[in-house]
């Protein structure tokens, strides 16, 4: 029995420390900066929220893009070609305004970040989105977060992702996100992009259109219906605003453009109002850059991977035209003409219906 009992824990421990020294040596969520021939190519991480943490930890970026998914695309030299300094794109796939929050009071405290570019997503003011079951405000406040360190070291799900990150470098693999600097590639969109050409585009966007018709937490919401289920929303971006004044940062907000018939979906399903409510009580704390009058950039389907993701060249455009306030290219909205740009909009917005769709009014 003592015999069985010594080679029980003896080899326990072997394997343990094999199994461990395996997945820390991969590091396929990034957390230890183990970055070599082996390991760079990382497209198995448990979350990027996590894994971009410790990489800005490191890189210590002067400029962050925060936003949803749709900021993603843009290329932070373009943005560095204008500040001037590090840049790091901090998208949050489908994020609210609470959590982009929280990870701009992050940047603020602990990056001491210089400027941000905050792209602003109508859903993300969604009553009913909630903060993801991932999220952990100690992985933002302390400098070492145990759970991080045992999810990476000693579960089964970061051994499965070590072989798979040891497979995909062996293999040459292309990285679907950039790490170092946060852009997203949108890898799997550019390479069934070139095999199917416009039925997989057109695919995507018919998808992602029924998508955010149904889905609670983006237009399928009958409570965002009401303009004033949103108002408490607003107490982060004066958070924000506040916070950026007090310490001397550079904020630019824009609203991410959308595809015209995205843009039109929310028209139909009665959310205008609330649209209208939203981009009202933005200008009124902040101006902001819309992209949405330049109807020849929403209305090109070509411009996107899907009904609301720009493609890099256009999302850089949009950076381009922010920091060179390209009123061409975009519009700066502010309180005091908010209401003829919202009008705008909707005068456009019953034309294209009415043009391709037929009067159903």
């Amino acid at each position: 029995y003592k015999r069985w009992a010594f080679n029980f824990l003896f080899f326990g421990l072997i394997f343990a420390i094999i199994f461990s020294g395996f997945n820390f040596l991969m590091d396929p969520y990034g957390i230890f900066n183990h970055n070599s021939s082996i390991n760079k190519i990382k497209n198995h991480t448990a979350s990027c929220r996590m894994s971009k943490v410790y990489y800005i930890k490191r890189e210590k970026p002067k400029t962050i893009l925060i936003g949803t998914s749709r900021i993603g695309a843009i290329n932070p030299k373009i943005v560095q070609k204008y500040t001037r300094n590090k840049v790091y794109n901090l998208s949050l796939p489908a994020s609210s305004i609470e959590e982009q929050y929280e990870y701009i009071l992050f940047n603020i405290n602990k990056i001491k970040v210089t400027n941000i570019i905050w792209g602003i997503d109508f859903f993300s003011f969604n009553p009913e989105s909630r903060l993801p079951a991932s999220f952990s405000k100690d992985r933002l406040k302390k400098d070492f977060y145990t759970e991080d360190y045992k999810d990476a070291l000693f579960t089964m799900d970061a051994f499965i992702a070590s072989i798979k990150t040891l497979k995909d470098n062996l293999s040459h693999k292309k990285n679907k996100v950039n790490l170092y600097n946060g852009q997203n590639y949108f890898l799997e969109r550019k390479i069934n992009y070139k095999l199917y050409g416009f039925s997989f585009l057109d695919r995507k966007i018919k998808e992602g259109l029924k998508g955010y018709k149904t889905t609670k937490e983006l237009f399928g919401s009958k409570l965002f219906k009401k303009p004033d289920s949103i108002d408490r929303k607003f107490i982060y971006i004066q958070k924000v605003v506040s916070l950026c004044h007090k310490n001397n940062i550079k904020l630019n907000m824009y609203i991410s453009p959308i595809y015209i018939k995205t843009l039109q979906l929310i028209y139909d399903l009665d959310l205008w109002n609330t649209y209208r409510h939203f981009q009202i009580r933005l200008a009124q704390i902040h101006p902001f850059w819309d992209f949405s009058e330049n109807f020849k950039l929403i209305s090109n389907k070509n411009n996107f991977w899907d009904n609301s993701h720009l493609r890099e060249n256009i999302a850089d455009k949009i950076a381009e035209a922010i920091f060179t306030q390209n009123y061409n290219y975009g519009k700066l909205v502010t309180s005091s003409n908010v209401f003829s740009h919202l009008k705008y909009l909707e005068n456009y917005i019953v034309i294209y219906k009415n043009t391709f769709y037929g009067n159903t009014k």
